[in-house]
């Protein structure tokens, strides 16, 4: 009896040996329970093949036959699921790490390739008795450093990241004691409603591969979805300790005990139109559903401060905590954050336009930063009097290639190359990542571009 299992598991324990490298550089996990599910799922696969071809064959001679064994198949198909769906509900069933290192990968291989030189035969036993135990530690150094790579993934210093989400923002925000904060999280136009987009697709990819396990601060700078529609899937994929919003008519209210007055509410608008800009539902759920989770969600003002760690911290610039009764709509009620550590500074505006750009400058804060988040995507609702007050060395517009709204606009851009400011575009650039040790910035884009 042990010596068929034995066999039984030996194909699925060298399939899993040999990819475990590529599983982890390309998904960035590593599945344990894999090898058990493969001895009930490779059987059924090869059964539920077998059946398909068949009534293929019996299609083309008798189509009752054909739909009698597609329902046979049909059952053994929905056992299959089933035990995949049992095999993943398993606690540890996934476990999920950054993109390993080069060298290890090839450490990992280079230990496979002695082992079987050692069982080939053509090995002396002298030399393998004395070989083999260190080839084992070997192996299991390297199958220990994958799952503990996290603690040496991230540079040194402050590290934010501009994602690339197409035409949307999302900031990731890494401190040196190792504190994570997520600046929205992008989205798709009806990521809302299906769940599946950037959220998906881009955000939780890219915070899995560079060994992000948990977000101590999510901050929704607004509900629109290019900002906040991939959050609820940020929130399924992630711990997070603290979410951050903005003071808006009803949507947030008594952020000490959760939420919220009314299923709707209307960003008042000025001039004609009086109909006002819903939130969307699907947001104000989402907030009720972090507040009953155990998430604390924080309606944020002007003066409101977040200590990331020691020597980083946020300040919430804009707006008032009763701006929402008089804003304009959902842009101009974006929260606007002055990121500090150490002589370096980093100013995030959301969506911001005008009226509110106006406004932040009448508080007179200190707006002077080193790297500017464009508002709004570049558009051309700047107002040149904020670069000027900001007067930053960079600017980074997070914007969609070909969008149809032309951002980021010409005039813009004008405003930019005539105070000497360095723009970086996620639509040109991909990902913009800013490394600084409080002194010194570096940076480096998805096209590979270092500079300092």
């Amino acid at each position: 009896m042990a010596r068929p299992l034995a066999q039984a598991l030996a194909v699925p324990l060298a399939a899993q040996l040999a990819t475990i490298p590529l599983v982890a550089w390309y998904y960035n996990l590593i599945s344990p329970v894999s090898i058990l599910a493969n001895l009930v799922v490779v059987p059924l696969t090869g059964i539920i093949m077998f059946l398909g071809f068949i009534s293929a064959v019996l299609g083309m001679i008798w189509l009752p036959l054909a739909a009698l064994v597609n329902v046979s198949n049909g059952v053994i198909i929905d056992v299959f699921l089933k035990s995949v769906s049992f095999f993943q509900g398993l606690p540890g069933a996934v476990f999920y790490l950054p993109t390993p290192p080069e060298v290890l990968a090839a450490a990992w291989y280079g230990g496979l390739m002695a082992i079987g030189w050692l069982y080939s035969g053509r090995c002396e036993p002298a030399v393998k008795e004395r070989v083999k135990g260190w080839v084992i530690v070997g192996l299991a150094l390297c199958a220990a450093l994958f799952l503990v790579w996290v603690p040496w993934a991230g540079g040194h210093g402050l590290t934010v990241h501009f994602l690339d989400v197409g035409q949307g923002d999302c900031i990731l925000v890494q401190t040196p004691g190792g504190n994570n904060m997520l600046i929205d999280t992008g989205g798709r136009r009806d990521e809302y409603q299906t769940g599946t987009g950037v959220g998906d697709q881009v955000v939780t990819p890219y915070l899995r591969k560079i060994g992000v396990r948990r977000l101590d601060v999510l901050v929704l700078t607004h509900p629109h979805e290019d900002h906040a529609g991939g959050a609820a899937t940020i929130v399924k994929n992630f711990p997070v300790r603290m979410a951050v919003v903005p003071q808006m008519d009803e949507v947030v209210l008594k952020s000490q005990e959760g939420l919220v007055a009314g299923e709707t509410t209307a960003v008042k608008k000025k001039g004609k139109n009086d109909t006002g800009e819903e939130v969307p539902l699907a947001y104000i759920a989402l907030l009720k559903k972090m507040a009953a989770g155990g998430i604390a969600v924080r309606a944020a003002g002007a003066g409101d401060v977040i200590k990331l760690d020691r020597e980083t911290e946020v300040e919430v610039l804009y707006p008032g905590l009763a701006a929402g009764k008089t804003i304009s709509n959902m842009n101009n009620c974006s929260l606007v954050l002055k990121l500090t550590y150490r002589q370096k500074s980093f100013m995030f505006t959301g969506d911001v336009e005008t009226d509110a750009q106006s406004g932040l400058i009448q508080t007179g804060a200190d707006l002077k930063a080193d790297i500017l988040k464009m508002p709004h995507h570049g558009s051309r609702s700047l107002l040149p009097a904020l670069v000027e007050q900001v007067n930053p060395e960079a600017a980074v517009i997070s914007v969609g290639a070909h969008n149809n709204f032309g951002h980021p606009a010409q005039s813009t851009l004008e405003t930019l190359n005539r105070d000497g400011v360095r723009v970086y575009r996620t639509d040109q650039d991909g990902a913009v990542i800013f490394n600084t040790d409080g002194r010194r910035l570096e940076v480096k884009t998805g096209k590979n571009k270092d500079t300092t």
